[in-house]
């Protein structure tokens, strides 16, 4: 007797099940082929299960991932306004209009939208398609050349190569302290002031001390 099979499979192609049955138009050869194809089976189910138990226990590891433990410095980099804003509790006079004084974005209001001559030249910039790339790290030749220009004095000066644009003046001072002061160094800066001279020295292990203005 020898034995037909089929095999039904899941979507992921794993087999789950093996139905096999006697073969009656095959009753003629030896029980042999029989048991072999059986064996076949048995050897070809066992290797599907054990790949359906490995991505099962895969996906159980990758569901299980443990959290990594936070950095020293991202745990010193603290910004001093968030203890102060996040400390405020006194609802706001509904009489009154609020004035934010935390954030230095002047599209906040629409009272001082970007010029349209900047806004000419980026729609430009965008059409003309030659500037669809990376541009230079440092910035763009032509807009260090405007600021050289610009900027420029006999006593001290300044060609294209002197500058560096960066992503707003955050960046600018994250770059100008980082590549200027270290570990150790102090920083002079007013106080009153801006709160991200310190975020930007601590995790680096650079001092910042506080100049009082009078006049402020």
């Amino acid at each position: 007797m020898h034995l037909s099979y089929r095999i039904i499979t899941d979507n992921d192609n794993l087999c789950f099940r093996v139905i096999m049955q006697p073969n009656t138009m095959d009753g003629g050869k030896h029980d042999t082929n029989s048991h072999l194809a059986k064996a076949r089976i048995i050897s070809k189910l066992q290797n599907h299960e054990q790949v359906r138990r490995e991505m099962k226990r895969s996906l159980r590891s990758r569901m299980d991932w443990t959290p990594l433990p936070t950095s020293t410095h991202a745990a010193n980099t603290v910004n001093p306004i968030r203890r102060i804003v996040d400390a405020v509790s006194v609802a706001p006079n509904p009489d009154k209009t609020l004035i934010k004084l935390h954030l230095g974005d002047p599209t906040l209001t629409g009272a001082l939208p970007p010029s349209q001559v900047a806004v000419d030249a980026l729609r430009e910039a965008a059409s003309s398609h030659k500037f669809d790339g990376y541009g230079p790290a440092v910035g763009a030749l032509a807009a260090r050349e405007a600021v050289a220009t610009r900027y420029n004095h006999p006593e001290a000066p300044i060609t294209a190569d002197d500058v560096i644009l960066a992503s707003g003046c955050s960046h600018a001072l994250q770059m100008a302290i980082e590549g200027l002061a270290n570990p150790g160094d102090n920083i002079l800066t007013p106080q009153p002031g801006f709160p991200l001279y310190s975020t930007l020295c601590r995790p680096h292990g650079i001092e910042v001390g506080g100049v009082t203005d009078n006049c402020y």
